[in-house]
C-alpha cells in the first residue's frame, strides 16, 4: 500500500470461527463463496469436476470432524494519504 501513496496503513488478520455439521460442509461453504467465480468462468461439466476434485483435496487435508470447526482468515486493510 506504500506504493500507492498510503503513508500510514492499517492491516489485521480477522479469523472467523464457522463450526459446520460435518467437514463435507466446508466444500458447500466454498462452493457459496469463493467458488461462485469458477462457476461463472468454467463450462458446467468442467465445474462440477473441479468441485468433486476440491472435495477430494479437502478430504485429504482437513480430519473427519462432526461438527467441524473452519477459521475462515481474512486479511483486513485500509491506508490513508
Amino acid at each position: 500500500m506504500q506504493e500507492l501513496g498510503h503513508a500510514e496503513q492499517h492491516v489485521r488478520l480477522q479469523v472467523y470461527p464457522y463450526l459446520l455439521p460435518l467437514r463435507d460442509h466446508l466444500v458447500e461453504w466454498y462452493r457459496g463463496a469463493a467458488l461462485t467465480t469458477y462457476a461463472k468462468q468454467l463450462p458446467s461439466d468442467r465445474f462440477q469436476q473441479f468441485v468433486a476434485e476440491f472435495r477430494d483435496e479437502v478430504a485429504a487435508r482437513f480430519p473427519d470432524a462432526s461438527p467441524f470447526f473452519f477459521p475462515f482468515r481474512r486479511l483486513l486493510m485500509v491506508g490513508y494519504r
